[in-house]
């Protein structure tokens, strides 16, 4: 045979095109309508396997299924790692693996048919020339070398793989099935007996064959009945002249195409006996293996728990493969834990032991409901086994008690029960009831037993012991207390005068009135004439506790402030006035503040209230004793000042309305520290409380 990578390797650009001038045949299987066999939703490559007789599909989603020639799944496989399997392929039938194209980024996956498993093992594939959505669509292995088909631009790929350990694969060489179709190659499927190579074309519904080596043969138009094809294989059937073609679709839909026929001229001639067994090689279904010639019937295990079901299939092995058994004797397998009918026990009192009278025999390792695997139950109408029947025990899941107890009603949960009854079944008494009904209230939770009270007639707190009185309640009635410690309850202060005779019960330093004189004159000498008597040690207001004075209508000369305070209504200062504002000409400096030290902030914010201009050049200062001083700063303006404190200080800025006029002012005395006059409102001044001074600016 032609060695295609040798051919391939000396184009300079690595490319084989081979361009022959025919048109394409018609399709040339008999059977050009199909049949569909199964249904996979994203379905894309499919492989036919050997040793098996079976074939394998993988899909967009992720997923390897296993089916027969009728289309019945054997086995499934999916996974969310990677969702893009578009090809899959066998490198060698005698083992467990077969191998996933993915799309992007193009790959190869291992997987384990005997695990139903990927391995772990991948290899990445450089090289190939994709597009987003469009990249490795068909995967194969023909030769040695794994051959990748690219939707992209209609190129096969070769590539050498060390599939002992994961890697990236090496590139060896590409070539054109039919150089005319660049682009939707969508699956591969080679022929080692025939030497053929099938490269699938969606686009134009389009079959090449070529040699392994990708020199051409033909081309063929698919059946007008698919669309969307994804994945073909060809079933090799050598030395006879017709096989299976089973194509998939994209919809989903798994086609089987019989007649297709097989250039007989291109399948081995030449008759051998490889393994010895005495058949021929054209008859023997495995000439490597002297073990086996024909297919043997085995049955699918796809629990695989070497039992089978009733699921044949005929395999080129000696010994049943993985996933399936010589026997098909498996009662369920969907179901690794059973492989035979169980027996069942029933468990009608639901206690956990079976009735050896009434069985069941059911495939399945658990019990039906209502059953159990053992036969200890002596009686299947007493679930608790206490020799009560459940019809006639009041809980039959407790073997302690059978039949009602008497409680009372404790309603406020205190331990103490009521006079109601109620039959409850139960040992204790549950939540909500006792064992006892001493429960004086059972609507307070304070108090179970009558309490004893004491009269407290005087309502000093103290109770008379021979004034008992018992209540159920944990709270002492009107006029009753807990304690019996009053030694007269007609005493409330108990100092020793009877409330009717006390002036003032409530107090026990006095039970009396007294007589107290009028001080007109305030000389501290009291009018015998004058005089009021009251229950009460405190002396009134004008009043003294003796007689003594002669002479009590002396005049007594007022006592006037410096100042006048603001907003009490009083003349404070004795001017004649009230709530006017002080002047420095008619209360002088300030008698307390006017010592203050301006460059205090803590003095300001705790001493002035309030700053205000005013007009004609003065300021207001409120003060914390609610005092206020006008001062006057500017000369005679009609046009009002405005005033800041400067730094939170007793430094004043005064301001002329025009802001011409500048004054540094004591907040404490008015005393002007500093001034200055601005030629124009646009320039301003700064201070300098260091040198106390106004310095004009721009």
């Amino acid at each position: 045979m032609k060695n295609i990578f040798t051919t391939i390797l000396t184009l300079v650009l690595g490319v084989a095109l081979v361009t022959p001038a025919f048109g394409s045949d018609v399709w040339p299987a008999s059977d050009s309508t199909g049949t569909q066999i199964a249904y996979y939703t994203d379905a894309s490559g499919i492989i036919y396997h050997e040793r098996l007789g079976t074939f394998f599909i993988v899909t967009n989603a992720g997923c390897v299924k296993q089916i027969n020639i009728s289309g019945t799944e054997l086995s499934n496989y999916c996974t969310s790692s990677w969702t893009d399997f578009e090809g899959i392929a066998v490198a060698d039938y005698d083992s467990n693996y077969l191998y996933l194209g993915l799309e992007s980024p193009q790959a190869i996956y291992e997987f384990d048919i005997s695990t139903n498993n990927l391995t772990g093992k991948s290899w990445t594939l450089s090289g190939m020339s994709v597009a987003s959505g469009s990249g490795l669509e068909g995967l194969e292995y023909a030769n040695g070398y794994f051959y990748a088909a690219s939707q992209y631009n209609g190129i096969v790929y070769s590539y050498s793989v060390n599939l002992s350990t994961s890697g990236a694969a090496t590139f060896v060489s590409s070539f054109y099935p039919y150089s005319s179709y660049t682009s939707d190659l969508a699956a591969l499927s080679y022929s080692e007996e025939t030497n053929t190579l099938y490269s699938l074309y969606d686009s134009g519904n389009r079959l090449v064959t070529t040699e392994g080596d990708g020199t051409y043969i033909n081309r063929y138009q698919l059946p007008s009945g698919t669309a969307n094809e994804e994945g073909i294989v060809v079933v090799p059937n050598c030395p006879n002249s017709t096989t299976n073609v089973i194509i998939t679709e994209d919809s989903g839909r798994i086609m089987l195409f019989s007649g297709f026929p097989i250039d007989t001229s291109r399948c081995a001639t030449t008759t051998t006996d490889a393994d010895g067994d005495g058949v021929s090689s054209t008859t023997d279904c495995n000439d490597a293996d002297a073990t086996v010639s024909a297919n043997q019937t085995y049955y699918v295990d796809s629990d695989r728990d070497g039992y089978g079901s009733t699921t044949a299939a005929s395999i080129c092995s000696a010994t049943a493969p993985t996933g399936y058994s010589s026997n098909n004797t498996d009662c369920s397998d969907s179901s690794s834990t059973v492989h035979a009918n169980q027996t069942y026990y029933r468990d009608a009192d639901g206690d956990g032991k079976g009735s050896a009278t009434v069985t069941t025999s059911v495939c399945s390792a658990t019990a039906p409901s209502g059953y159990v695997t053992n036969i200890t139950d002596s009686n299947d109408s007493d679930y608790d086994n206490d020799g009560v029947s459940t019809a006639s025990d009041c809980n039959d899941s407790d073997s302690t008690i059978s039949t009602n107890r008497t409680y009372y009603v404790d309603s406020d949960l205190d331990g103490y029960g009521s006079t109601t009854t109620a039959l409850v079944c139960a040992l204790t008494p549950p939540t909500g009831y006792s064992s006892n009904n001493t429960d004086c209230s059972d609507v307070s939770s304070t108090v179970y037993a009558n309490q004893t009270y004491y009269r407290d007639y005087d309502g000093d707190g103290l109770g008379a012991a021979s004034s008992p009185y018992s209540a159920c309640s944990a709270t002492a009635p009107a006029g009753y207390v807990t304690n019996a410690s009053d030694a007269n309850d007609s005493d409330y202060d108990n100092d020793g005068v009877s409330s009717s005779s006390d002036c003032n019960d409530s107090d026990s330093t006095i039970s009396a009135n007294q007589t107290y004189y009028q001080d007109y004159d305030g000389d501290g000498l009291g009018n015998p004439a004058i005089a009021q008597s009251i229950c009460s040690l405190t002396v009134p207001t004008g009043y003294v506790t003796n007689a003594s004075d002669t002479d009590d209508s002396g005049i007594v000369t007022p006592t006037y402030s410096q100042i006048e305070y603001d907003d009490n209504g009083i003349d404070d200062d004795g001017d004649g006035s009230i709530d006017e504002v002080n002047t420095l000409t008619e209360n002088g400096v300030h008698p307390v503040y006017g010592t203050y030290d301006p460059s205090s902030t803590s003095l300001y914010s705790s001493t002035v209230t309030s700053i205000t201009g005013s007009t004609r050049g003065r300021i207001l200062v409120k003060y914390v004793d609610n005092s206020v001083y006008q001062y006057q700063i500017l000369s005679t303006s009609t046009i009002r000042t405005t005033v800041t404190s400067y730094g939170h200080t007793g430094y004043l800025l005064v301001k002329s309305g025009n802001k011409l006029k500048y004054a540094l002012v004591n907040a404490y005395t008015g005393e002007v520290v500093d001034s200055t006059i601005v030629k124009s409102a646009s320039r301003r001044v700064r201070v300098s409380l260091a040198k106390e001074k106004l310095r004009v600016v721009k």
